[in-house]
């Protein structure tokens, strides 16, 4: 099972849900965690060092800096953009299923869409 953690700015609501659609599914938070304020990098570079996927709405400054780790050869345990105003269900349901059917070696290094 995959393990993540939520940036600053990913809605409260999609990590309350996963909570309650999956209890065992380990979701942290990064204020939780001692990354509040924290630039992009730093909050990859954690992920990268406690293998979590992080999950993110920012599409403008994190995938720029995910691509970044990955194009030079720096471990990115993956990272899923969340789009904003997608329907909740969808959205719990997708990061459920990625969780639980997604080994860490096939998430690692890339970067997914979510809504699939």
């Amino acid at each position: 099972m995959l393990r993540y953690l939520a940036d600053e700015n990913l809605r409260r609501i999609i990590v309350r849900g996963l909570r309650r659609h999956c209890p065992s599914l380990p979701v942290y938070i990064a204020q939780e965690i001692g990354l509040s304020g924290q630039e992009d990098p730093v909050v990859l570079e954690y992920a990268a060092t406690n293998d979590l996927v992080v999950l993110t709405h920012d599409i403008n400054t994190m995938v720029a800096f995910a691509y970044d780790r990955i194009n030079r050869g720096l471990a990115m345990p993956g990272l899923i953009e969340v789009r904003l105003n997608s329907p909740l269900v969808i959205v719990i349901e997708d990061l459920t299923l990625i969780a639980l059917a997604t080994s860490a070696s096939e998430i690692a290094g890339r970067v997914i869409f979510v809504p699939l």
